[in-house]
């Protein structure tokens, strides 16, 4: 292993990203396809019997009817939510960025001690701090996706960093000039140039890394697949160098028993040998890490972040190969452990993991319209995870975009039917997730339910009773959508309207809709409802819609 060339880690761990993106996308297929196949057949226990007070209908107050649909939310208000929501996504940049900010540190260690050491006029320190400010701040890539940042948020963000990088790297040799009586000269401008140039370098990998595997649809499958291709992928690189090893050479080669076994082995043997129980392990791994996230020890984007890192981790490896196996390994080792050691301590310091419990969102919407129902979900279901649960009766729309590694590891195993309600028993079981329960750095989880064609109206019937905000989006909402139609009467049944937003767009029904409310509350009167027009999906109109729900929330 030590005498491996860098060259061939490049190459296997640049193979087992390209090919864990084809694992997963062929994978994230066939689970969509078996999601809609499943919801539509009927459950072997027979299905739910709908009921006009599913389950334990909560009180607004709480009480011995049920959990309480504000548990203290309606002495708040909408600025605290969004302050609690803004507190949590701070939290996760302090921790992420000082994590990194040591990891980086370590893993280029070797490069910043011969900056240092090789000065001789006592600026070893401010060299090498310049040195390795741009590669800290590349990792902003992976900070705004664990923030949910949109599109130009994020390349604010970079361009401010880069702004102040680049100034950095000019004032500092400026004031350093002046304080020595130096002469101050037009090339201090180079070093900006420097800078810019060092900051795309090392920020090409995180950017091309989130851009590739961060994409909604695989990002939450991903980080199983790149622990299990990445592994085979390193044994199978290992393999063939030792065969190059063994054969080595122009002139004559001794027979040795090495290099016999070898030969009667065969490199394909010797790799599946090694990859089964690579492989094996690996899904060990993958099981383990399923029963932690079942436990919420770490949430789903803490996991892919550890992931990212780990990648990223694993190609420094390769370049730090030129100082020696022994010290690259050291220190991809210390960068990884202080990385995840760092990141879990200030989390728990900051308090990240201790919600009280969050209003939940119920999502309802108009199925058959898969890229506008996953944009919503990007902008406003995931971050409302930073204020509270969400819940949403699954469907192959979003099937891609919520699916966990829970979900992940029981449709690998056959056993997709597992995760679906089919019961009283397991409804009453996935209701208990929208206690507000919160994962360790302070987001709370998309808790979706999966349904038979028989269990998915008493399943609606009981979320809409276990939920303090319901979003619909009615967007293209017409006759032929009975399901919509049935959910609208549920809603006018319980009278809760005021706790509801509706998304409408020019080609929604809207007198449709109105009429199944007014049938569902037996009422003739236009029922007190939020409704947002939302015909394109601008960051004005989303800003107003999380405002919106945010006021229903607090209960004005």
């Amino acid at each position: 292993m030590a005498s491996i060339q860098s060259g061939e880690l490049f190459f296997a761990l640049v193979n087992g990203v390209i090919v864990s993106l084809v694992v997963t996308a062929v994978f994230l297929l066939m689970y969509r396809r078996a999601v809609a196949r499943t919801m539509r057949t009927a459950s072997a226990s027979g299905g739910i019997p709908e009921a006009a007070s599913p389950l334990a209908t909560p009180t607004v107050d709480g009480g011995a009817d049920g959990p309480g649909l504000d548990r203290g939310i309606a002495a708040s208000d909408p600025d605290r939510l969004a302050r609690v929501a803004g507190r949590t996504r701070r939290s996760i940049a302090v921790a992420y960025g000082c994590a990194f900010a040591l990891s980086t540190l370590l893993l280029h260690a070797p490069t910043l001690d011969g900056l240092w050491g090789e000065s001789t006029d006592g600026l070893g320190l401010l060299r090498a701090l310049a040195w390795w400010l741009p590669v800290w701040c590349s990792t902003l890539f992976i900070l705004a996706a664990l923030l949910h940042l949109g599109r130009r948020d994020t390349w604010t963000a970079v361009a401010g960093a880069l702004v102040a990088g680049a100034a950095f790297s000019v004032l500092m040799p400026t004031g350093i000039r002046l304080t020595t009586g130096a002469p101050l000269g037009p090339e201090l401008l180079v070093n900006a140039g420097y800078f810019a140039m060092a900051f795309a370098l090392n920020g090409a990998m995180p950017a091309v890394l989130v851009y590739l595997t961060g994409r909604p649809r695989l990002r939450n499958v991903m980080p199983l697949v790149l622990v299990m291709v990445m592994s085979l992928s390193l044994v199978v690189a290992t393999v063939f160098h030792v065969f190059v090893q063994l054969f080595a050479g122009s002139g004559p080669l001794e027979p040795t028993l090495a290099r016999r076994a070898a030969m009667a082995i065969g490199p394909s043997t010797l790799v599946l040998l090694l990859a089964l129980p690579a492989g094996w392990l690996a899904w060990r791994g993958t099981a383990r890490l399923a029963e932690r996230y079942r436990a919420r020890r770490f949430s789903d984007m803490q996991l892919l972040a550890d992931a990212w890192w780990g990648v990223i981790v694993a190609f420094s490896l390769a370049g730090l190969w030129q100082y020696g196996g022994a010290l690259a390994l050291g220190c991809t080792a210390a960068a990884w452990a202080s990385y995840f050691i760092v990141v879990r301590v200030l989390l728990r310091v900051q308090g990240a993991g201790a919600g009280a419990g969050g209003p939940s969102l119920l999502l309802l919407r108009v199925f058959g319209h898969q890229s506008r129902t996953e944009r919503l979900f990007d902008v406003v279901a995931a971050r409302w995870r930073f204020t509270g649960p969400v819940a949403m009766i699954a469907g192959a729309d979003l099937a891609l975009r919520s699916i966990d590694v829970d979900e992940a590891l029981a449709f690998a195993h056959g056993e997709i039917e597992s995760s679906y309600v089919a019961d009283r028993e397991g409804l009453q079981r996935r209701l208990a997730g929208l206690q507000g329960r919160v994962d360790p750095d302070g987001r709370y989880r998309v808790e979706e339910f999966f349904c038979f064609d028989d269990t998915w109206r008493a399943t609606l019937q009981a979320l809409l009773a276990h939920s303090e905000v319901v979003l619909m989006d009615l967007r293209g909402f017409t006759a032929d959508n009975t399901g919509c139609r049935f959910e609208l009467e549920q809603l006018g049944r319980l009278g809760r309207l005021q706790r509801c937003v509706f998304i409408a767009d020019r080609d929604t029904d809207r007198a449709l809709a109105l009429q199944a409310l007014l049938q569902g509350a037996g009422t003739a009167s236009a029922p007190a409802a939020h409704w947002i027009d939302l015909a394109v999906d601008d960051d004005a109109a989303l800003r107003r819609l999380r405002e919106t729900l945010w006021t229903v929330a607090a209960g004005r």
